[in-house]
């Protein structure tokens, strides 16, 4: 079963202040307990907290509500630093480049 199978979504959120163990245990503990989520991981070295939830039952909003509710910062969702947003015709310019390559 895939998280889209069972109209899942996943978050990756800034959780900012954390300063000990205990702190991403906690917002850990908080996040799991709250309705609609199956999954959270909080990770005290890249600050982020990784959430598989049920969109019918709940939001990203809602989560870094939660987070917030804990004590620390959150400005929404993060990405990556290695994934940047494509502009307007990413897909284009991906379909455009297999082609150049085929004819190579």
């Amino acid at each position: 079963m895939t998280l889209k199978s069972l109209n899942m979504k996943k978050a990756i959120l800034e959780v900012g202040g954390m300063l000990s163990v205990l702190d991403f245990l906690g917002v850990a503990k908080r996040l799991k307990r709250t309705a609609g989520v199956r999954s959270a991981s909080v990770n005290i070295a890249t600050n982020t907290a990784v959430i598989a939830y049920d969109d019918r039952v709940t939001s990203a909003e809602a989560l870094r509500a939660e987070i917030i509710d804990c004590g620390f910062h959150c400005h929404g969702e993060v990405l990556p630093k290695h994934i940047c947003e494509t502009q307007k015709g990413g897909e284009q310019d991906i379909a455009q480049d297999a082609k150049k390559g085929a004819r190579r």
